[in-house]
């Protein structure tokens, strides 16, 4: 959305504001103060108006010139750029002015030192040393921005535009991890720590990584949280900051700089019955914590509805343990975006309950405000059922938590080489600082470690509306989403319509690129894998051509995208199918490095490999007869072994007609399985089996692990 000045034929592009509680009160003490305000005479008021403010900037104070000389001397001399206690910060007031005093005067620092390396005067045995405090500094500001909570103002780093379009308004990404319960007492030796694990602090910043190893049978002290805490720091510590000659930084103490600031700390948990591991760190450093041996588990991602169809449905993600056979469910999280005019209701009809200790004038004036707000959001304070529709309609819950959920849902589930998960979906909802601004749904990214705890989540940021359907990981890490819209989410966007996605993150959240396939067709994604190079492989769905040099058919055609993993563009396509209707449900990359899908056409399941030089040239096709009703449902390839699953009504698929049938059919909707071997050219079936009930079962993924098959439904 734009907006043109009168006077202007520039748009003015408005900012997105978060509505935060404060500024309600805000709202309630300057209505009041304007009351007050009638009675002062206008001489006074004007005599107000022209009084020296209490706060002045730094950049607004008047000082006297000081030769380069004399503020050089002063900045060498520097243990630290960022002084929140410095004199010339506005001490006293609010965190945001005195961060913004702080920062004015580091980079004042930091030009001086800029500015005496370009005198000509400055020999060059001095530039070395110059550019070493220089960088301490930028680096301490840096680390500064990314790492301080503000109350009112965002800071961010990057470089400075005219002007900047987003649908989402996006906080700093989180810099502090917090774990589950490790202990009940924070003096009391940890539950289950025998003295003689081993495990790694791996710390990366600037691309270089140390590997720390934690040895617990070299501490002398009881294997306490607090002390297991300090043992970890100490290593880090040791670690020094080096200059570029490899010697190590000193502080005005002759002391080493340590190299790294994250920290573990020890935190007590959200309901005060225990304490938990915390990692307090910077946006510029990265810390991964391995295991010398861990144990397989399983993740399952699901929704929850509950018998009232008013609520909101919530997303799920289960951990199950003991992937030998014994399968014990562990951890279940239940998560869901945010519906934020409900839940800012909520609050603030929490806070109005009790007004004995205000200012009756006041308490008055708040309980008014309060009722006007509520009628904003279509709640009717003698009706229960009268929210807008769209929002939810069962008011009564808003007293039952503060957050009110938003209708969210899961589609997919992935693990990286950390044991972190992902899960993709679609939500209504808000997430933290990503405000969901889309008409309907918009794609949501949530990180989870692998206790189940968020580590962060995210959105797409569509205007309109967002599915992500599909999810993979990279061999560094990064995830990879893919779906449908039908906004724009890239400027090359220009042709109105339902398209096709991809997006790539960092494991930090950060967003990496977009591809949105743009032409006049309906197209989705549905799949997603990455092949050894990282190129991104995508297969779908479309209703018509997506280019001069593919071939639609009619109906709906099978779609294949090959997408370059670093660059975010489109490499090579193919359309394939017939009037019939056809769509690519799950791919997958070969042991030969080719392309594997599983498909749908006109009803029957089909295994299809194409050359991945060649998109367009197929290698073998299995029809593996009608799915009856059915559906693909999943795919998974172990060496030369692959696994399909779907539903389907049919008890005679044939895979080809030479599979076994391990089990049967049992009646109604069943659940399948089939197993093949791929042999380069050619696909090879070798067992089926059906797994349901007289009644209507149905499968949704698949998974496999040295050669055991589990199935989720």
């Amino acid at each position: 959305m734009a907006f043109f000045g009168i006077n202007s034929q520039e748009p003015y592009y408005p900012p997105i504001i978060g509505l935060d509680t404060n500024v309600l009160y805000g709202v309630y003490d300057a209505k009041f103060m304007m009351n007050a305000a009638r009675t002062i005479p206008e001489s006074e008021i004007q005599n107000l108006l022209r009084q020296t403010p209490a706060v002045q900037a730094p950049w607004e104070i008047a000082t006297e010139p000081r030769s380069l000389i004399s503020r050089i001397g002063e900045v060498r001399n520097l243990t630290s750029f960022i002084n929140m206690k410095a004199p010339d910060v506005a001490i006293g007031e609010s965190l945001d002015k005195q961060a913004t005093f702080a920062i004015f005067k580091a980079l004042d620092n930091i030009r001086t030192l800029a500015q005496f390396a370009a005198e000509d005067t400055t020999v060059d045995a001095s530039l070395n040393r110059l550019n070493e405090t220089f960088q301490l500094g930028l680096n301490e500001i840096r680390d500064f921005i990314s790492e301080t909570d503000l109350e009112k103002l965002e800071l961010l780093l990057g470089e400075k535009s005219p002007r900047t379009e987003s649908d989402v308004r996006t906080g700093k990404a989180s810099t502090t991890y917090t774990g589950s319960t490790v202990t009940s007492a924070i003096t009391d030796v940890v539950d289950g720590i025998a003295g003689t694990e081993v495990f790694t602090v791996s710390l990366t910043k600037s691309g270089v990584t140390d590997d720390i190893a934690v040895d617990l049978s070299t501490m002398t002290d009881p294997l306490t949280l607090e002390n297991i805490v300090t043992h970890i720091n100490a290593q880090i510590e040791a670690l020094p900051l080096l200059d570029e000659f490899g010697d190590p930084v000193l502080d005005e103490d002759s002391n080493p700089v340590a190299k790294y600031l994250t920290r573990f700390e020890t935190a007590a948990n959200a309901d005060g019955t225990g304490f938990t591991l915390k990692v307090a760190g910077v946006s510029t450093e990265d810390v991964k914590m391995t295991a010398a041996a861990a144990d397989p588990a399983l993740y399952v991602t699901g929704n929850m509805s509950t018998t009232t169809s008013s609520d909101a449905s919530t997303a799920l993600l289960t951990k199950i343990t003991g992937t030998d056979g014994t399968m014990v469910e562990g951890s279940t999280t239940e998560f869901a975006g945010i519906d934020r005019n409900a839940t800012e209701v909520n609050i603030e009809t929490s806070k109005m309950e009790d007004d004995s200790e205000l200012d009756p004038k006041i308490a008055a004036l708040k309980a008014k405000m309060l009722a006007d707000s509520a009628a904003d959001v279509g709640i009717d304070e003698d009706s229960e059922d009268t929210a807008p529709e769209g929002d939810l309609t069962d008011i009564t819950s808003l007293n039952d938590t503060t957050n009110v959920h938003s209708e969210t849902t899961s589609s997919r589930v992935a693990v990286d080489s950390e044991g972190s998960v992902y899960v993709v979906g679609q939500s209504q909802g808000s997430f933290g600082n990503h405000i969901n601004v889309a008409d309907t749904n918009d794609t949501f990214l949530t990180k989870f470690d692998s206790e189940g705890n968020v580590v962060f989540s995210r959105l797409l940021g569509a205007s309109d509306e967002a599915s992500g359907f599909a999810i993979t990981i990279d061999s560094a890490d990064n995830v990879i989403i893919a779906g449908q819209t039908n906004s724009s989410l890239v400027s090359s966007d220009t042709i109105a319509g339902t398209d096709a996605y991809v997006a790539k993150f960092s494991s930090h959240g950060d967003h990496l690129f977009t591809y949105q396939l743009d032409n006049a067709a309906t197209t989705s994604g549905l799949s997603v894998t990455v092949d050894a190079n990282d190129d991104i492989i995508v297969g779908g769905q479309t209703f018509g051509n997506i280019s001069a040099t593919t071939s639609y058919s009619g109906g709906g055609d099978a779609l294949l995208l090959k997408i370059d993993g670093a660059a975010g563009t489109l490499a090579s396509s193919n359309v394939f199918g017939s009037a019939a209707g056809e769509e690519v449900k799950a791919v997958e990359i070969a042991a030969d490095g080719n392309i594997v899908v599983a498909m749908e056409i006109d009803g029957n399941a089909v295994i299809k490999k194409f050359d991945a030089t060649d998109l367009s040239t197929e290698m073998f096709s299995v029809d593996m007869g009608a799915l009856t009703f059915g559906s693909i449902e999943g795919m998974v390839i172990e060496g030369s072994k692959i696994y399909v699953t779907g539903i389907t009504q049919n008890a005679a698929l044939d895979s080809g007609g030479t599979a076994t049938i391990v089990g049967a059919a049992a009646g109604g909707a069943d659940g399948f399985v089939a197993g093949f071997t791929d042999a380069g050219a050619s696909l090879s079936a070798d067992f089926l089996t059906y797994i349901g009930t007289a009644g209507t079962d149905s499968v949704a993924d698949i998974a496999v692990n040295a050669g055991k098959i589990y199935i989720a439904g």
